[in-house]
């Protein structure tokens, strides 16, 4: 759960608003972002709140992303956004601010049930993103996206930034190639220490050959010795580097 240190001006806010650093001037915006349909009343839940909230959190990543890696390219920029976007990473959102206590809906869902949580912690993300963005305007719900999300950042741009076999791909569709083929060679040693042997080809052509414990990492390295080869630019990104 975030840690936010609270200023005075928000010593009567409600618990959700404490843990935003934002205090609503329109408060039945903020009742309706956090209510589900199976609860609305007069049909007043959060999904018109959540279309809102959609479209403000990808313009809002994406300016993040294009102002704090300057040197990222298009491709690499939209498969960050999307990973970020996504509703495993707005679910995550949800449960580090322990939303799932302030959603108002009826006994009848089962929140215990994973995919019906996550689903409806993303839709609240994003109502809730809503709701501050037409109660605040888009200055607080910059601050609040980035408050959210930059932690998440880090970790989902090791992710995206070694995802070779993604790129891979994203690079033969730009280019007008036919996409990779990923075959196993071979498998050896025993079952409990087998070593996959993975190539990629490309147009009937060889381009790289991975070894690994496990199959996906042997794509992943095969993936990457051709991007090398294929294009002359390319550089393995480094995990501790600072842009």
């Amino acid at each position: 759960m975030l840690t936010i240190r609270i200023p005075a001006l928000f010593k009567s806010a409600t618990p959700i608003e404490k843990i935003l650093g934002y205090t609503f001037h329109n408060r039945q915006l903020l009742n309706q972002a956090l209510t589900h349909r199976s609860a609305a009343l007069n049909g007043e839940s959060y999904e018109r709140l959540e279309f809102l909230g959609d479209a403000v959190l990808s313009l809002l990543i994406a300016e993040l992303l294009f102002t704090k890696y300057p040197s990222k390219k298009e491709g690499e920029l939209t498969a960050l956004r999307a990973e970020l976007v996504r509703g495993s990473t707005l679910a995550q959102v949800g449960k580090k601010i322990a939303l799932e206590k302030f959603i108002v809906i009826d006994k009848s869902v089962n929140l215990k049930d994973r995919a019906t949580l996550h689903r409806i912690l993303a839709s609240s993300v994003e109502s809730l993103l809503g709701a501050v963005y037409l109660d605040g305007g888009i200055k607080v719900t910059r601050r609040l996206v980035q408050k959210l999300f930059n932690e998440i950042l880090v970790a989902k741009r090791e992710v995206v930034d070694t995802n070779f076999k993604g790129r891979l791909f994203e690079y033969c569709q730009k280019n007008s190639q036919p996409l990779p083929v990923f075959k196993v060679l071979k498998a050896s040693g025993p079952e409990h220490a087998k070593l996959y042997h993975v190539a990629v080809y490309i147009n009937g052509k060889n381009l790289g050959i991975g070894k690994a414990p496990q199959k996906r990492a042997a794509e992943q390295q095969a993936a990457q010795q051709a991007l090398k080869r294929l294009s002359p630019n390319y550089s393995a990104p480094h995990s501790n580097h600072h842009r």
